[in-house]
């Protein structure tokens, strides 16, 4: 498995709390912005900032627990070791990697390892190409001797500085014979730990800023931004984000002077090659310039915190949208999402996508003679307006015009459940509904097309019932027009919504809507028939049934509802974001120990395959054996010592031996360690094991 796609599993944290690209849950505070932006540079291209409370952190450690998570660190954490570059910054990464993924962790034990404090002022920011991490600490020394420690056990060389009095540490993360160095900078400045770097092409005076001895000539916090972007957006004090396009394209294409552009120069210089401009000629910079600040910036940051009686956070992102009347009329284009989509409480999953069809063709062609009619110097721009001047967007209207009145569909999953090979739909609760202004005409439509052999649609208000028996012998479900809606619902929940658009109009709300419940979609995960799929994959490339376990136990442990929704509004292209966050229940550790009989699941998802017997003992020892397929001897016996760290067996071969039949001499096998994520089940416990780089599912069910 590559090295990214581990890691991308891994830091489910960070993926979840990115959702629309502002949900830092990062709780409001009117005065947590006191220092927030002070020594960021004004011109900085990326920055994200708030102030964290235990509260918040406290709900997240069970993502931070995930039953995969210390499998795939320590997967990483092998990679790095076995790679081919600088052997102590090697380590030194891996070591990082295992300790604040060590099993049993939670935020809580980290951020304590880390000596940081889970209430005060965050930062992340740029400066120039350079990343800078400002973050709460308590009083204390641990985040400095963390990292001194990590570097020193790796053998990296590790020096103790100052600036203007001000000690910090560095750590030479690069070959001590290359005359250019780049160096890990820590430090601790009051209440705040920094973490940031020094390259070669730093100039004097930077480093200062990033350690928080020298504020820049004009901050983020002097310049108003921060205080302007809360304003106008309506969010709360104390979580910003801005990602600058049009500054980071002024940057690299060397347009504007700025403390990136002189840095990507200076690297440029260092490295001998060209930097990202040169190939271009000074009209094309400055016109890829000017296309850049049509998009300008990606904003973000959260509008309200409910913490009682759950946590319930309201963030939004907007990419802003500055091109004349261009916004007006992408305006145009939203549609209406039935309002049902949005109830994450109702549903296990909802999805819907609103957009005006009888403003799509229109809209599209004048935005597209926008820009191919646009005065452009620049020869490869106009390469691209004379290609797409050879398309002709009008034949959308093939599509469009049977899609008249149209303004938006919308999915309702209530319940699901699944059958047998035969009839694989055991029970069904969905609805599908359209948006529109002509309902008459859609049905008749309908009524012409070959999905009238399912039957008519009533224009009375009252609901017909068609057959869908070439779907699955039995299934059935109502159409209905309900107010300005054509509706096809089969089961009760999917019945009475359908019923309650006759009262919802047709007002624009949003491009695209999403909602989700964690937990019962993880049920049905769980419950999804995949052994038909596996015999398809074949055994030798994935194990379908690991993943899908993997996959529902992560759902299940998240006690989280969320919901999205995508359009345009008067500043841009924007998104909302509402996330739902349930107290998470206390779960019991699993007591590992007994005497069970075990199954193995990896390829056989339900029924499984029995294969051996295994006994864990209270004193951290534990035997398994295997016999022939008659039952008659044993051909394998292994004696192990086995931890537990929260929902994590870790194993110790000791010894191990094998025979092909009972005839055949003993073989005696090398010593092993494997790992093993443990997951509740009715019927004893199910096993996520790991070794070497494989991994296996496995039943154990107890014997009296």
């Amino acid at each position: 498995m590559e090295p990214g796609l581990l890691a991308a599993k891994s830091w489910i944290t960070s993926a979840l709390l990115s959702v629309g690209s502002s949900t830092g849950l990062w709780v409001a505070d009117d005065v947590a912005d006191r220092g927030l932006g002070e020594y960021v540079p004004a011109d900085t291209v990326l920055y994200a900032g708030g102030r964290a409370t235990p509260a918040v952190l406290a709900q997240l450690d069970y993502l931070y627990a995930q039953p995969d998570l210390e499998f795939d660190a320590e997967t990483i954490a092998q990679e790095l070791e076995a790679g081919t570059g600088y052997a102590p910054l090697q380590r030194f990464g891996a070591g990082v990697v295992r300790n604040l993924f060590s099993p049993g962790s939670d935020m809580t034990d980290v951020y304590a390892r880390l000596g940081l404090s889970m209430s005060g002022n965050q930062e992340l920011f740029l400066d120039g190409l350079v990343p800078v991490l400002h973050i709460a600490a308590e009083e204390n020394e641990r985040f400095v001797e963390f990292w001194t420690m990590q570097a020193r056990s790796a053998g990296l060389p590790v020096s103790e500085k100052s600036i203007a009095g001000q000690d910090y540490v560095s750590i030479q993360l690069t070959p001590p014979q290359e005359t250019e160095h780049i160096d890990l900078v820590v430090a601790k400045r009051g209440d705040i730990a920094v973490l940031s770097f020094t390259t070669p092409f730093d100039s004097s005076g930077e480093l200062a800023q990033r350690l928080r001895i020298a504020t820049p000539a004009e901050s983020l916090k002097s310049s108003g931004e921060l205080g302007s972007l809360k304003q106008r957006y309506s969010f709360t004090n104390d979580f910003n984000l801005i990602l600058d396009i049009q500054r980071l394209a002024e940057g690299f294409l060397n347009t504007q002077s700025s403390r990136m552009a002189t840095d990507i120069e200076a690297l440029s210089a260092l490295l001998q090659e060209p930097s990202p401009g040169d190939s271009l000629t000074q009209v094309c910079r400055e016109e890829y310039a000017r296309i850049a600040s049509w998009t300008p910036r990606l904003v973000g940051g959260y509008t309200s915190v409910e913490t009682e009686p759950e946590l319930r956070v309201a963030s939004r992102s907007v990419v802003e949208i500055k091109t004349g009347d261009t916004l007006q009329k992408l305006n145009l284009l939203n549609g209406h999402v039935p309002q049902h989509v949005a109830d994450f409480d109702a549903q296990l999953l909802g999805f819907g996508l609103g957009l005006d069809m009888d403003q799509l063709l229109p809209v599209t062609i004048q935005l597209w003679n926008q820009f191919t009619q646009a005065t452009f110097a620049c020869a490869e721009i106009r390469r691209v307006q004379q290609d797409m001047s050879q398309n002709n967007p009008a034949l959308m209207g093939l599509v469009t015009g049977m899609a008249q009145g149209v303004k938006g569909v919308g999915v309702s999953l209530y319940d699901l459940e699944f059958g047998t090979a035969l009839a694989p739909i055991k029970q069904l609760d969905l609805l599908f509904s359209v948006a529109t202004q002509n309902p008459a005409l859609l049905a008749s439509l309908a009524a012409g097309s070959p999905a009238a052999a399912y039957g008519q649609i009533p224009l009375d208000g009252s609901s017909a019932t068609v057959d869908l028996g070439e779907i699955q012998p039995g299934l059935t479900a109502d159409v209905a027009v309900n107010g300005q809606y054509v509706t096809l619902s089969t089961g009760s929940q999917a019945s009475q919504a359908a019923k309650n658009l006759v009262s919802e109009g047709l007002t624009p709300n949003a491009l695209m809507q999403m909602s989700l419940n964690y937990p019962a979609f993880g049920d049905l995960v769980a419950s999804f028939p995949v052994d038909e799929l596996q015999t398809d994959v074949g055994s030798d490339e994935t194990s379908l049934c690991v993943e899908r376990t993997r996959l529902a136990n992560l759902l299940r442990q998240t006690p989280l509802r969320a919901g999205y929704s995508m359009g345009f509004t008067s500043e841009g292209l924007d998104t909302t974001t509402l996330f739902a966050l349930a107290e998470p229940q206390p779960t019991a550790v699993i007591d590992p120990v007994g005497r069970f009989q075990i199954y193995d699941h990896t390829y056989n998802c339900d029924q499984g395959e029995r294969i051996g017997i295994e006994t864990i003992r209270a004193d951290g020892t534990g035997s398994y054996s295997e016999t022939d397929s008659r039952g008659s001897c044993e051909v394998y016996k292994l004696e192990y010592r086995w931890s537990q760290g929260g929902d994590q067996l870790l194993f110790e071969g000791q010894s191990s031996r094998g025979r092909d039949d009972c005839a055949a001499q003993w073989e005696e096998y090398g010593a092993y360690s494997a790992s093993c994520a443990l997951i509740s089940d009715a019927e004893g416990f199910t096993c996520l094991y790991a070794e070497d780089g494989y991994e296996s599912l496995f039943k154990y069910r107890p014997i009296n």
